[in-house]
């Protein structure tokens, strides 16, 4: 890396002198030939990247399933599940549901598994 950093200046200063263009437009055209080069090179990486995970949706029960469960019940939930819930709440014309923070030692189990 050091290597190349070192080299490009006198490379690119030799094109300066031998095509003695005062706006540098070869030395446009020779930065963007060595992007392409680069592009080519690291476009069969692009096969190597992980695949996406699709998530497994969880289905929403009836919006009075969900009214009753408590706090600790509904930090529980997935938050693809919360999401829908808020928004059947919203069209229904009821108050979304906010949670808050809670008691510490109730959750300080819950959160050695975050870690």
């Amino acid at each position: 890396n050091n290597i190349a950093k070192a080299i490009s200046p006198l490379i690119f200063a030799t094109i300066y002198d031998a095509v003695g263009n005062t706006r540098g437009s070869e030395m446009l055209y020779a930065t963007a030939l060595i992007s392409f080069f680069s592009v080519i090179a690291y476009a069969p990486l692009v096969k190597l990247f992980p695949k996406q995970k699709t998530a497994a949706t969880e289905e929403v029960l009836d919006l009075l399933d969900y009214e009753d469960i408590s706090d600790h019940e509904w930090d529980k939930l997935p938050l693809a599940v919360t999401r829908k819930i808020v928004k059947m709440q919203i069209a229904t014309g009821k108050k979304p549901r906010f949670t808050f923070w809670g008691d510490y030692s109730e959750q300080q189990p819950t959160l050695r598994a975050c870690q």
